[in-house]
């Protein structure tokens, strides 16, 4: 099960990420700038759907921490997106941090933003997950074991 601290790190997170969302909305609520506000409202608005795709695709715990993962990429300048989700244990990917150790060590290596969004494939078969992370033209098969 995910810690409640984790939880309520996410939440932190959430709160702080809404709280931004407004402050440009404001921003270009005071401008005048409406073309702005609604491109902006459409982009939050597709990242939303996109977490709710996330949240429907995986069993309520792995989502959570796959989640999680995301908003730690995050914090790297990486964009985690999920392509393909068939896990059922948790532990396996756990236990090694994944997908952020492997995206995490990536990082430093990138030269140019584009190469910032990761996809990320998960496929658990019997005791063993296949991840599968794609960036620009680059891409790493790794199989986590139990």
């Amino acid at each position: 099960m995910v810690e409640a601290e984790k939880v309520l790190e996410i939440l932190k997170r959430v709160r702080h990420d809404l709280g931004n969302h407004l402050q440009v909305i404001s921003g270009y609520l005071d401008l005048g700038y409406l073309d702005e506000i609604r491109n902006y409202i459409d982009e939050v608005t597709r990242y939303m759907q996109y977490e709710k795709w996330l949240f429907a695709s995986a069993e309520p715990e792995i989502a959570l921490y796959l989640y999680y993962q995301m908003l730690r990429g995050e914090e790297l300048g990486a964009v985690i997106r999920y392509k393909d989700i068939k896990v059922h244990d948790l532990r396996i990917i756990e236990k090694t941090d994944e997908p952020y150790a492997t995206i995490s060590g990536w990082c430093g290596k990138l030269n140019h933003k584009d190469d910032a969004v990761f996809e990320v494939v998960l496929v658990q078969k019997g005791k063993e997950v296949e991840m599968r992370i794609k960036t620009g033209t680059d891409e790493i098969t790794r199989v986590l074991k139990e």
